[in-house]
């Protein structure tokens, strides 16, 4: 699709840019949580299809993303049910947990915001991914 200067508009662009989809999906978790079941599916099938060259950094990093906050949720339910089996279910037990948790929970879940708009800003340009196997940024 082409502008009536010859460019193509970014609007077409963006929509035919699969990683540009996923990272958009990956973020729109934050507001509908669902959302995930159709974001690493996509990002899987992706993966396997033919692409361009800088997409294939993009789908890896991508992937990455979510095992790594998979990994870091299964991490944190697992310390909150180890302090529940070890303290007890007490009320002295749930506010320090509280404390503790949801620093970093909400760490996890801002990484995995960045993580995304960093994919995102990238797959506008069409940039591949400098590092996608870091668990950074």
């Amino acid at each position: 699709m082409s502008g009536r200067d010859g460019r193509s508009s970014w609007l077409a662009d963006t929509l035919g840019n699969r990683p540009f989809i996923v990272a958009a999906l990956y973020l729109s978790c934050f507001f509908l949580p669902m959302l995930i079941i159709v974001a690493v599916p996509l990002a899987f099938i992706f993966r396997r299809e033919p692409a361009e060259e800088w997409e294939v950094s993009h789908y890896r990093y991508q992937v990455r993303t979510f095992l790594l906050a998979l990994g870091l949720f299964i991490l944190l339910v697992a310390i909150f049910v180890a302090g529940l089996m070890i303290f007890g279910e007490t009320d002295s037990v749930a506010i320090p947990a509280l404390i503790v948790l949801l620093p970093l929970g909400l760490a996890a879940m801002a990484q995995f915001g960045v993580r995304s708009v960093l994919s995102m800003a990238r797959a506008v340009v069409r940039q591949p991914m400098p590092r996608p196997d870091t668990l950074l940024f």
